[in-house]
Formats: structure tokens, sequence, C-alpha cells
């Protein structure tokens, strides 16, 4: 959940490459569960948050 709510640290330590390997693990899970008509409109995010985002705001029927 962290890595969909959470912005990308600041520091690249420790921390930051569990964040980078966790965040490219979710972006590939995202990207292979797609319908394959909507993965060109994510392909360049570069943050897992930044795609939920966009596929939240564009699919999402919760409009609160």
């Amino acid at each position: 959940r962290h890595i969909i709510e959470d912005d990308e640290p600041i520091v690249k330590s420790g921390k930051y490459m569990t964040w980078e390997e966790d965040n490219y693990m979710v972006m590939s899970w995202i990207m292979n569960n797609v319908q394959p008509q909507i993965a060109p409109a994510i392909v360049y995010y570069t943050t897992t948050k930044e795609m939920w985002e966009f596929l939240r705001q564009t699919y999402s029927q919760d409009k609160n």
C-alpha cells in the first residue's frame, strides 16, 4: 500500500532501494494486468503512485 500512496523518497538511501524495487515490481504487475488498449496511456509514468492515480481518476466509478 505504501508504494501507491507514498511519494518517491528524496534521500537515495537504503529505504530508497527498497522503495525502488517495490515501485518497479508493482508497476510491472499493473502493466501486465491492464487491458492492452490502456497500457499505452500509462507506460511512461515513472512511479506506481502516478500510474495508479491516473487509473483511479480515469476508470474509478467512485467520483468522491
